[in-house]
């Protein structure tokens, strides 16, 4: 039922919505709705689901504080863009009020907390000053978000600077994102952000990275870039996902988008997203957590851990780099195994290799020589159908 109200939202075609057999219990689509930050988007209805009064009016007073808190966003995006222009920073808005308006039309359907800018990072610290002479307080920095926080203290308003696309590990080609531009009219004014397949990728991105912090909202700006895509648009987002080395979250995350909103996107798009068993078995547990997500205690359903999701996620270069860094760059273990002086370390770079080819092979002479498990009473995965 939170699915069917959400299709409209986003500009899907909205589904046939049946009589239920059973009395819609309204009070869990407003925890689920909570939950995922959509409650708003229950105003956006198709007639034919019948809301009551009360969770109507919740909704509508949602939409409403997320109109008044875009504004404010918005004005202030405003005056930053001017401050970074005058300063010659090249600075990027996204998410936020920029993706309101791009996503969805009008700044009162998509809600939003702070602002997200991004810049080159080389000029990363030119635009912290530009920050601070605009009034904002520097907060913590976070080398594996790739990002800064700031705070302004007046108007109770974060900023989010970025330098790059987190999560840091999967080591995203970031500065070939500034190679295009686009600008979104704001309040009249023209705000620079970036092009409508790299605002794709970055959807996507930011909708799966974490496999326990998945929601709605998130997936909703990916099916929003989606639902506007056909079949040379997506070709095109392909070739740039792969310049950028995340093609596996697009297909992961378009993956998802059709399991939750069905055949509503170009047959394409549907298409490549269910050719590789990886990419359909972490958008199938992507989905298992957005259903999961009122769970205190989350766990895995598809996948094995958290770290079988995210080499599902990882482009084949990523992988063989950080395989070839594991099998080379001397770690503590090493150096513990065998202390050598300052002038011959550089002896680590063989002993690593031997030791992992010792320690590995060890372990593959025990498991040939151990029982042969039987595949016929070994348990299934679950599919993560439905």
């Amino acid at each position: 039922m939170l699915l069917a109200c959400l299709a409209d939202a986003v500009g899907l075609p909205p589904p046939t919505v049946d009589e239920p057999a059973a009395p819609v219990r309204w009070s869990v689509v407003e925890e689920k709705a909570r939950a995922h930050g959509v409650l708003l988007y229950l105003t956006a209805a198709p007639a034919e689901v019948r809301i009551p009064h009360g969770l109507l009016m919740r909704a509508q007073q949602e939409r409403l504080h997320a109109t008044q808190r875009n504004l404010f966003l918005a004005a202030e995006l405003v005056r930053l863009t001017a401050a970074f222009g005058a300063a010659a920073v090249d600075a990027r808005a996204f998410k936020g009020p920029v993706a309101g308006v791009r996503l969805y039309g009008d700044l009162s359907r998509r809600p939003s907390g702070d602002l997200d800018l991004m810049v080159p990072e080389h000029q990363w610290m030119h635009a912290a000053e530009v920050l601070a002479a605009a009034g904002y307080e520097s907060g913590s920095i976070h080398p594996n978000s790739l990002q800064g926080s700031f705070w302004h203290p007046a108007k109770h308003l974060p900023v989010d600077l970025h330098w790059g696309l987190p999560p840091k590990r999967f080591g995203f080609d970031t500065r070939a994102l500034f190679a295009g531009q686009e600008t979104v009219s704001l309040l009249g004014q023209a705000i620079p952000t970036f092009t409508q397949s790299d605002t794709l990728l970055i959807a996507a991105i930011n909708a799966i990275k974490v496999v326990h912090d998945v929601s709605l909202r998130g997936l909703l700006d990916v099916a929003a870039c989606l639902g506007r895509l056909q079949a040379p648009d997506w070709r095109a987002a392909r070739r740039r996902a792969r310049q950028l080395g995340c093609e596996r979250f697009l297909l992961v995350a378009a993956h998802a988008c059709w399991k939750l909103f069905g055949d509503r996107f170009d047959t394409r798009i549907l298409r490549d997203c269910r050719s590789h068993r990886a990419i359909s078995r972490a958008g199938d547990e992507v989905v298992w957590q957005i259903v999961d997500r009122c769970n205190p205690a989350p766990q895995m359903y598809v996948l094995a851990s958290e770290r079988s999701y995210h080499r599902s996620l990882s482009s084949r270069r990523v992988q063989g780099a950080r395989l070839l860094r594991r099998a080379v760059v001397p770690t503590e273990s090493d150096t513990s195994c065998l202390r050598l002086p300052r002038s011959l370390e550089f002896l680590y770079l063989v002993l690593r290799p031997v030791r992992l080819s010792l320690k590995y092979g060890t372990r593959a002479l025990r498991r040939s020589n151990g029982p042969r498990r039987d595949k016929s009473q070994a348990g299934d995965w679950p599919t993560g159908q439905g």
